[in-house]
Formats: C-alpha cells, structure tokens, sequence
C-alpha cells in the first residue's frame, strides 16, 4: 500500500555525506544508488541538486541524475544560476532548460536533524535484563547453532513480553551464523519492538558475504522504526549490484508502528475511545501527545502500511463498541484511506467497555489476530472485572484459537488510572491465547 513518506530539507551534515559518497563511488549506477535512496528522504536547493549531479561524468548522466532530483527542488526559482548555467555545453544547457521548464517547488516538512530520532519509548511489558541475560548464558552453552536456536524459541515463545531494540541487538550477537540470524528473526519477529537503522548497519558488519546481507536487510526490512536514516545501511554494501539490491529492499520502506508492530493476515484493531485517552504525556523527542493522538497517528501509519493480502477492520469502544464496516476488509486503496480518515475522526469521551470490544472482534467471521488496545480498566459493559473477562477469553479461545495482541497504553498520568490492574489484565489476555503482551507506561 503506497503511502508518500514526508520530504525533509536536507541539512548541511547529512548533504555532505551524500555528496562524498556520490563523489566516491566509482561508477554512475552506484552513485544513482545513493540518488535514489535520498530523494525518498530529503529536499535539495538547486544548488546541492548541482553538486550532486557534477559528481557524474558524462552530460548524459548529469542530465539522467537531475531528472532524479528536479521534484526534489525546494528553491526552483534558482535554476538558471545554480543548474542550468553550470553545463559546460550548450546541449547540456539546452537538455537541463527542457528538464527543469515546468519546475515546481517541492513541499516539505521543514529542516532534518542531523540523525532522525527512533523515540525511546517507555516499554515496561519487555524481557527484564536478569532473564535476557540468563537467555544468552543459555543460548552460549549450547554446543551446536541448531541447539542454540531451540533453547531461544523455547524461552521466547513462552513469554507474551517483547524486546526493545536494544535487547534485540544484544540477543542477536549471541549468533554467528547467518541462517541462525535469520531463524531468530522468524521467532522474535511478533515480539520485536522494532530496530534502527544504526542496529542494521552493525549487525550487516558481522558478514562477509553480500547475499548474506541481503537476506539479513530483507529479514529486517519491516522490523525498522527510523526509515529516515535508511540512507545509511547503503555503506554497509560493496559492490554496485548489492547497493542497488540494497536500494530496491529500502526503496518503499515504511515504519514499524510502536504499538502495532507489523501485522499481517485478518486483523481486527479494538481501539479503546474512553474519557481518559485525552490524557497528555511527552516522548523522548520532547513532543507532547495525547494518548488516542499518538494512537491514531500509530494506527494509520500501520494501516497506510498494509498490503492487499490483509485484511481487516477497526472497532473503536467507549461506552459502547462500534465497527467501521461489518466483517473484515481488503486493504485496497480505497479501504486503507477510508479507514484512515475514520480513525482521524476519533473522540476520546465515556468509559471502558472493554468486554463488548473483545466480544464484537471474536464475533468477526474469519478474524486471526485482535489488537486489543486500553489505558484503563475495564468500566462499563456486560462484564467489568478482569479476571471474569479472562476467563470468558479462554472458553472463546477453546472453540476459535484467536490470538490477542494486547497493548496497555499507558503514558502519562490521569486521574482514574490503575496502571497495574491495567497492565496484569492486559498480559492475561495475551498470556491466554499465545498473544504478544506490549505496555508502555511514563509519568510525564
């Protein structure tokens, strides 16, 4: 599912890495590569349009360079002096006039940092470091790499917590092999929280062999939280085909939602709607949210990610459950942005129904997975304890094995939160249908 990722302007730090790398790649494919990869990033002044496109050779593979950039151009009324002028022939000039006659300036979201930020959010369902350390102690002491990967599946899939990207890094240096990189990431995969571009770039380093890198960024590709710095795992490739390869993998990326990870098959999102998701808090990058702000801004994003092999549906609950559509969807177009905007629309007002949420996924015909999302207890309904609402779960589960991704979504603070009844009832429910379990939970 297509979605136009944000233009930023490029900054002066990131414009000379670029400019360096074009400059040092020894022939014009691998310097299109680097190109290539920018444009989907960055928004370039006609002047550093120019210093990229002087890095080739040939006129004809300037002229092919500034066809790359010219959408890119956020000061077009600089054309004549900073590109047209800079051909040293007339039929370069003349080529670059035809380009460029219908230049139109290039939108973008303002200026790019120096590195794009992964937020560092607060993830309290994750491995605690005691048991991910005694994990690794375990996987070293086994003899063989297929005995290694046996003793990780077992201890991963009998936890419903999750990894950060950190704990991930840490695990995945525990391999060697890259058939065992690529087993694990088959495991965690549900269970990976997400990882940097930085983490990829390292763990690329690791091997030698560039179809081995390959597989390992394909492996990867929907696991990353900071798309904008994709740039970077490039110089993690030798050769002009693997670069190339390496692009067309990144070339379409889209991040890997905080709350939602990757889903994929027949998904039903319950989205809770109550009084308290109006709450504030702030991330690591100093922006403030409220609660159901940056759940929509997550959601969309995984909607605006999906494929046309999923299908799905959104039941936001309050006080009482309402459906988007009846039964699942395609994720066509059409859906994908009739889903978005219906998600844009949401309110945050009344209470917890969190029993007739759940009810009204299970009741979907065809459903597989539930992301089941509250900040709160449940409140309202035909049921409101916990444990009752786990139970019933269970005798569901016994008759349709669907799994509940649940997601206790508790950052900042709000009057009537009880974060640890919160976070216990959502882990049961993970815990009782073989679900992943993710909380996040701050003060400010």
């Amino acid at each position: 599912m297509e979605s136009q990722a944000a233009l930023y302007n490029i900054n002066e730090k990131r414009y000379s890495e670029l400019k360096e790398n074009v400059k040092k790649a020894g022939f014009s494919d691998q310097k299109t590569t680097h190109i290539k990869t920018a444009i989907t990033t960055f928004g370039f002044k006609c002047a550093q349009a120019w210093g990229l496109v002087e890095g080739y050779t040939t006129e004809d593979d300037k002229i092919k360079a500034l066809g790359l950039l010219k959408d890119n151009i956020i000061d077009p009324e600089n054309k004549q002096k900073d590109i047209i002028d800079k051909f040293t022939f007339s039929d370069g000039k003349k080529k670059a006039t035809e380009l460029l006659a219908n230049l139109t300036k290039c939108k973008t979201q303002g200026d790019a940092p120096d590195k794009f930020p992964a937020l560092d959010l607060p993830y309290t369902s994750k491995w605690s470091d005691a048991d991910l350390d005694h994990l690794i102690k375990e996987i070293n002491g086994a003899s063989f790499s297929d005995k290694k990967i046996e003793v990780a599946q077992k201890a991963i899939m009998a936890s419903a917590s999750g990894f950060t990207s950190a704990q991930a890094s840490k695990l995945y240096n525990a391999f060697t092999f890259s058939k065992d990189i690529l087993a694990l990431t088959d495991i965690i995969h549900e269970r990976l929280m997400g990882v940097t571009c930085e983490q990829i770039t390292e763990l690329l380093k690791k091997f030698s062999f560039q179809d081995q890198k390959l597989e390992i960024l394909k492996a990867f590709k929907k696991s990353i939280l900071d798309v904008e710095n994709k740039f970077n795992i490039l110089n993690a490739f030798d050769f002009s085909n693997t670069k190339e390869e390496a692009r067309k993998i990144l070339d379409d990326l889209r991040p890997k939602s905080y709350l939602f990870g990757v889903p994929s098959g027949k998904v039903v999102f319950v989205i809770d709607l109550s009084g308290s998701m109006s709450c504030n808090f702030k991330v690591s990058t100093g922006q403030s949210f409220t609660r159901l702000d940056f759940v929509k801004q997550e959601l969309a994003k995984t909607l605006c990610g999906f494929d046309e092999s999923i299908e799905f549906n959104v039941l936001p609950y309050a006080d009482k459950v309402i459906q988007w559509k009846t039964g699942l969807q395609k994720a066509t177009k059409q859906n994908i942005q009739e889903a978005v905007q219906y998600v844009n629309q949401f309110k945050a007002n009344g209470g917890t129904n969190a029993y007739d949420g759940l009810a009204a996924a299970y009741n979907t015909p065809g459903v597989e997975t539930i992301y089941f999302l509250t900040d709160g207890a449940p409140s309202v309904g035909a049921k409101t304890k916990p444990a009752d609402i786990v139970n019933d779960v269970k005798k569901w589960h016994q008759t349709r094995a669907v799994k509940i991704n649940s997601i206790a979504f508790l950052m900042g603070n709000f009057s009537a939160d009880n974060k640890p009844l919160s976070r216990a009832f959502m882990k049961d429910l993970a815990d009782a249908t073989g679900g992943v379990y993710r909380s996040l939970e701050s003060d400010q």
